[in-house]
């Protein structure tokens, strides 16, 4: 693939992208997965961002009338997690979809030893 073939993709989730579709080739068709993974790998950067964001509040917060509530950036944090598992699952990325493709292949005794291929990333 050359760049141009990552347009919309931000340069740093494209990174994470180009590590994943390196690391993963024999699981990830590039053609079929480009957008599952261009979507997996631009919430793992908004991810990393709201994390770092939420560090300057509070996640519990009170309003003016004395009622609490949860930080809005917790909700961005939360959806950011949905979707990486959701299309993390998608790819094979997640602990029981890689379990249900070796049990589907028959491997159903191995234990998989691999990283969680975000852990790399949001260190």
């Amino acid at each position: 693939m050359d760049e141009s073939d990552y347009i919309g993709i931000s340069t740093k989730a494209r990174k994470i992208f180009k590590k994943l579709a390196k690391s993963h080739k024999d699981n990830i068709n590039i053609e079929l997965d480009f957008g599952a993974l261009a979507v997996y790998c631009e919430a793992l950067v908004r991810l990393e961002k709201y994390n770092a964001e939420s560090e300057n509040y509070e996640m519990i917060v009170e309003s003016r009338n004395g009622e609490t509530y949860v930080h809005p950036i917790q909700k961005l944090i939360d959806g950011e997690r949905n979707t990486i598992n959701k299309f993390g699952a998608q790819l094979g990325f997640t602990p029981m979809s890689r379990k249900r493709s070796r049990m589907e292949a028959g491997n159903d005794g191995e234990r998989d030893k691999s990283q969680a291929p975000e852990d790399e990333f949001l260190k």
